[in-house]
């Protein structure tokens, strides 16, 4: 990647973003603070706890990765103990007064934006633990944009069939998205991709190129490509993040495929994880 400095543009977004969630979440009535989401089994505090304990992960695992030290954080020494502790600590914010909760939220997430903010542009590609593997630590900010915008979705759209992503998200997050589908593809695919090459071109952004040989991907400069994926970027996301299917997206007139149909299709069930 020539311009590494686009892998921090959604830390513009992220501080007005945390604290519009932080005020929507206080005028919420203990009633609705237990309210169902699109996130099987989770009520809203859920969500928020969730979000909050994953603030303060992704600032261990920055912080310790541009120190060159790509562990495992809270001392966990594998998955499977990082995971064990995951579970304690969201069990333990569930018990939380919800104002004490939006206050975590609010600390973490600032602090996350902070730390991030101090990363210098040389040190992006350092590598920094993840469940999924080791990742640049420049991925970092645009995930967890992706994940305030995505629960903000899975909250509202319980009592909105029709919501959408907020509109002024959609921007970073398209710049972020094909991020999202590199990171996919080589380390939890929702099923096994096509070799070859393969273009997203979404309505309000600039298009990417998906490379993907050996099963491994990578994002390249224009490439002659085996199809082509054209339609609106809230759909792309949607489909990515396993909230619609590309199938939906395209009865509804939202998404087209061009060029090697077959072969398209496979790699939007490669993308289609659960987030």
């Amino acid at each position: 990647m020539k311009d590494l400095s686009i892998l921090m543009e959604p830390l513009a977004f992220m501080g007005e973003e945390v604290d519009r969630q932080a005020s929507w979440f206080r005028s919420w009535t203990s009633d609705e603070w237990d309210q169902p989401t699109f996130c099987e089994g989770w009520t809203r505090k859920h969500i928020v706890a969730h979000s909050t304990f994953g603030a303060t992960f992704y600032d261990k695992v920055v912080s310790s990765g541009v120190q060159g030290h790509p562990n495992p954080p809270f001392g966990a020494t594998d998955r499977e103990g990082f995971n064990n502790i995951r579970t304690g600590e969201i069990e333990r914010m569930l018990d939380l007064p919800a104002d004490h909760l939006v206050d975590q939220f609010e600390i973490e997430y600032h602090r996350f934006q902070r730390t991030v903010s101090s990363v210098r542009l040389e040190d992006l590609h350092f590598p920094a633990w993840h469940p999924m593997g080791h990742l640049p630590v420049g991925h970092f900010a645009g995930m967890r944009l992706f994940e305030l915008a995505i629960h903000d979705w899975d909250i509202r759209i319980v009592d909105d069939p029709k919501a959408s992503l907020r509109n002024n998200l959609l921007t970073p997050l398209l710049r972020a998205l094909p991020f999202m589908h590199v990171r996919f593809l080589n380390h939890r695919p929702a099923a096994a991709a096509p070799d070859g090459a393969y273009r997203f071109v979404p309505v309000e952004a600039v298009p990417w190129t998906i490379s993907i040989k050996r099963g491994i991907a990578d994002l390249v400069e224009d490439s002659q490509s085996r199809a082509e994926v054209t339609g609106q970027g809230e759909a792309l996301i949607l489909q990515t993040t396993g909230r619609k299917t590309w199938k939906e997206a395209e009865q509804e007139g939202r998404l087209s495929i061009l060029g090697e149909r077959e072969e398209a299709e496979r790699l939007l069930e490669a993308l289609a994880v659960t987030y």
